[in-house]
């Protein structure tokens, strides 16, 4: 577990340092400056979702094939997913390109956050096509348990977007001062670093995944058919979830631009702290995958309680610094008090619930998806979000318009839904999924 989950929580962290960085640096220029970004990172979390979503359905196959060690099969996924990455990228390259001012009035109507997210969006999509490369590669390596790659890749983004927004945002080093679209620039600079790190990584040292020109121009007709399904079921998963998380930002935004700077503060603290949790959960769908490619069906499940005991207990000593360090974090942000407030309320609530969200997404990304079960995942992540999350949220901002803090109360309590419902399919054993002996059955016939 460690072996695999380290490497993936070291990249983790510094992704999310990243978008830390950029909203504290961002947020020295002010409250509007980091709506802007708030409301432009809904963009990215669609595509990067979306595009994840793809490479984690893929990979729960490439994950159970390593445990059969078919590095053929292996290859032509990872070709696949590169290219479904690399077209998914354009579209959203297109929509913000062409049409960022009718994305940004989607979520708010104040203008000057509408031109400064447009500007910011114009740049900011050169680093799409990267991001999707680079996310291929990086989530087949996770998938055959090479996860030191990926994370080599992070720590250079990591380092190239540090300096260059020290420099663009502000003018400092000998550089233009840029403001936000200084950051966008920066974003994508470290993006492309980030692909040419780990493709000269994966084509110079571990040549299991170094595939060849042809592989990667050529469609795998047998290959896209053998994915669709658990593919789309996880894409369809994913989509719910963003869909319904630029829902609750379209609604936290008719709170006020400081509900919505409030929210974008909360929201990349606690990826900071989920980072362990995620990548926990990331070992346990590679090991539990495996395990179920090998038939090895007891072992999965013992492997499943082993991963469930462990994040419980991780998420407690996780909810214990957040729960008592928010006056320390909020003293990185340069904000009004009122958001000030507001986001410690939020951070604490936050702590409050880690426990129950830690364990619903161990069960959703790990152990679900891990054995092969990403309809049920889908199932569970529907209803919760837009049965549950979705009217609350509406009910809460627009029709009561209470506060945002008591609106994200509302909207925690599908945390506790999905928990239920997760460990209800876990104990009643639908969750295993072998799709390696579904396709030799296949292929027999």
């Amino acid at each position: 577990m460690l072996i695999i989950a380290v490497p993936i929580m070291v990249q983790s962290l510094i992704t999310a340092s990243v978008n830390l960085i950029d909203t504290i640096m961002i947020g020295k220029l002010g409250e509007s400056a980091i709506a802007s970004l708030g409301i432009t990172n809904q963009m990215f979390m669609l595509f990067s979702i979306l595009a994840m979503g793809i490479f984690t359905g893929v990979g729960v196959l490439i994950s159970q094939y390593w445990g059969r060690k078919d590095i053929a099969r292996i290859r032509a996924f990872t070709s696949l997913q590169v290219k479904l990455g690399i077209g998914l990228a354009l579209i959203f390259v297109l929509i913000g390109g062409l049409i960022p001012e009718r994305f940004m009035s989607l979520f708010t109507s104040d203008s000057s956050v509408i031109d400064l997210g447009a500007s910011y969006l114009r740049l900011v999509i050169i680093g799409y096509i990267p991001f999707a490369i680079s996310g291929g590669f990086g989530v087949a390596s996770r998938s055959i348990g090479k996860t030191v790659i990926p994370m080599i890749a992070s720590v250079s983004a990591l380092l190239i977007n540090v300096v260059l927004n020290y420099g663009l945002i502000y003018g400092n080093l000998g550089m233009p001062e840029l403001g936000v679209r200084g950051a966008a620039i920066a974003t994508s600079i470290a993006r492309i670093t980030e692909m040419l790190v780990i493709l000269i990584s994966v084509y110079s040292f571990d040549k299991t995944l170094a595939l060849r020109i042809k592989e990667l121009i050529v469609w795998n007709s047998r290959a896209f058919k053998e994915v669709f399904v658990p593919m789309s079921q996880v894409v369809l998963n994913d989509l719910c979830w963003a869909l319904g998380m630029i829902v609750y930002t379209m609604l936290y935004g008719r709170i006020g631009t400081g509900a919505i700077a409030s929210i974008q503060i909360m929201t990349t603290i606690q990826q900071l702290f989920m980072i362990a949790i995620v990548a926990i959960s990331s070992a346990a769908c590679v090991m539990v995958g495996g395990l179920v490619g090998e038939g090895s069906y007891e072992e999965a499940i013992s492997a499943s309680w082993y991963f469930l005991k462990v994040v419980f207990a991780v998420s407690i000593i996780l909810s214990f610094f957040v729960g008592f360090g928010t006056e320390s974090i909020m003293s990185f942000f340069n904000v009004s008090q009122g958001v000030a407030e507001s986001s410690k309320l939020l951070l604490f609530i936050t702590a409050v619930i880690m426990p129950v969200r830690g364990l619903e997404i161990l069960f959703i990304i790990g152990i679900l998806r891990g054995g092969g079960d990403a309809k049920g995942a889908l199932k569970i992540e529907m209803f919760t979000m837009w049965v549950i999350g979705v009217p609350l949220c509406y009910v809460g901002a627009v029709i009561f318009k209470w506060n945002v803090e008591i609106v994200y109360l509302l909207v925690a309590t599908e945390e506790f839904a999905k928990l239920a419902l997760s460990y209800t399919r876990f104990k009643k054993g639908k969750w295993i999924n072998n799709f390696t002996e579904k396709n030799e059955m296949i292929e027999a016939a």
